[in-house]
């Protein structure tokens, strides 16, 4: 009998063998999972990454940056680079290239914050000994580093009225070394004037002006409550309401985040429809679960690849989609529970196919 699929592993995952045979190895994955994979496709060492270029040449840090296990945002969170760090460049991909620390330590990162001379940063001039600087978010303001204002050398302007989606500092400058002006709770509505990297420069209701993270503003004001989705719209009724405003699922903005998350992870590469699909699935899952949608969204053995939610960072189309079946409600039955990118016989008899997307009950 054909062994089921468990999980497809990425190139380059790390993985323990434990038995083999002339074919076939028993492996251990990073989750603990059992199961079997063909000796052939199994190296010692890591392969290089497709198509990518060897370089090895110094880089420099241009803001901070986070360094991932693999190239890509499903890559594995390691640790931030603090700007103006230096490197060394080993290969490139595209858009990501591998990295070496001066401690040896190797990752990946986003190359479009790599810079071939040291930046300007936090005031520190080129040749000035770099200052050690601590995560974003665990520095206390009383011990951060003063640094003098910046100028906004680099910044495009981009007026907007933005949202905080979690209570943030305000900071004299684009870093974590400038010192924290202010905090804005979570919900406090600011303009935004410009934006460079993962830095935005705002102005708060008091007139101030200020930078934060970008990651943590959004366009629409996040929802406070949290409750579960409702039973399927009644259609044809004649009563429906044109407010924008009418929610029916809602969610905080860690839901919202972990959601667009999972979403990017299980549909990134497919369909809008498809995308809003698994949402519906996901909701129908915590429906029926029960409790919070995070235990949902971490339950064992349900998602696969919920291990890398939290390194992750969804894409603005994954928000929207979030947003709109959130907004919307589940369109689909509620005993449509699961989905697969392959049609096997233990799946049950499907409800619907969106590209090669199977949704079914079973």
């Amino acid at each position: 009998e054909e062994g089921e699929v468990i999980d497809v592993l990425p190139l380059g995952e790390k993985i323990n063998v434990t038995a083999q045979n002339d074919s076939w190895s028993q492996v251990l994955d990073s989750q603990g999972r059992e199961g079997y994979i063909l000796s052939e496709l199994l190296v010692k060492d890591e392969p290089p990454a497709a198509n990518s270029v060897t370089v090895n040449r110094t880089r420099y840090s241009s803001d901070d940056l986070r360094l991932r296990e693999r190239p890509g945002t499903d890559g594995a969170y390691m640790l931030t680079i603090p700007a103006g760090t230096k490197l060394t460049e080993l290969t490139v991909l595209g858009s990501w290239s591998q990295v070496q620390m001066s401690d040896g330590l190797k990752g990946y990162v986003n190359n479009e914050f790599l810079t071939a001379n040291r930046p300007q940063t936090n005031g520190t001039s080129a040749g000035t000994p770099e200052k050690t600087s601590k995560p974003a978010g665990t520095e206390n303001s009383a011990n951060a580093p003063t640094a003098s204002k910046p100028a906004d050398d680099g910044f495009v302007t981009d007026k907007k009225t933005l949202y905080a989606t979690a209570t943030l500092n305000v900071r004299s400058g684009p870093g974590t070394g400038y010192s924290k002006m202010s905090s804005v709770s979570k919900g406090t509505k600011v303009t935004q004037l410009s934006r460079k990297g993962s830095w935005s420069k705002v102005k708060l209701d008091d007139g101030r002006t200020g930078y934060v993270m970008s990651s943590y503003l959004s366009a629409s004001k996040p929802i406070q409550e949290t409750s579960p989705p409702t039973s399927k719209p009644t259609e044809g009724s004649g009563n429906t309401s044109e407010s924008t405003t009418d929610i029916k699922i809602k969610l905080t903005a860690d839901e919202r985040r972990d959601t667009a998350a999972l979403l990017y992870l299980e549909g990134g590469a497919t369909s809008r429809a498809c995308q809003k699909m698994i949402t519906e699935v996901i909701f129908n899952q915590w429906k029926l679960r029960g409790g919070s949608l995070t235990d949902t969204l971490f339950a064992p053995s349900l998602f696969t690849v919920a291990h890398r939610i939290k390194s992750t960072t969804p894409k603005a189309l994954q928000y929207e989609i979030v947003d709109e079946v959130c907004r919307d409600g589940v369109s689909i039955p509620s005993d449509i529970l699961y989905f697969r990118s392959n049609y096997y016989h233990s799946f049950g008899t499907p409800y619907t196919k969106i590209g090669n997307i199977y949704f079914s009950g079973k």
